[in-house]
């Protein structure tokens, strides 16, 4: 099955939640945070402007963004968990060498 966004929505495959800290210290599941990073699966059609073409959504399937970690919907699809955001939560787009960089700081 195939699921195709309508209107200003951005789906997103979130990363696993971090069950151990960088110094070795396992986490249990109730001092975790939701992740905020995850990669873009699908993008939906914009922003309907009257009288205009869709304002696009300035993202695209395969980047890695950072979002707000309490927003959005969460559901199951095809036996994966899927976010679905609005534009607006999505703060950043990571790029590879940015996330690198910050790893050997």
């Amino acid at each position: 099955m195939k699921l195709r966004l309508l209107g200003p929505r951005v789906l997103v495959r979130t990363d696993a939640a971090p069950t151990k800290t960088q110094s070795g210290i396992h986490l249990s599941g109730t001092f975790t945070h939701p992740p905020a990073i995850g990669t873009v699966i699908a993008v939906g059609t914009g922003w309907k402007v009257k009288n205009k073409p869709n304002q696009l959504i300035p993202l695209n399937v395969g980047e890695r963004v950072h979002f707000k970690p309490y927003t959005g919907q969460e559901f199951e699809f095809e036996g994966e968990k899927l976010k679905l955001l609005d534009p607006n939560d999505v703060m950043a787009i990571l790029e590879p060498n940015v996330i690198a960089e910050t790893h050997e700081a």
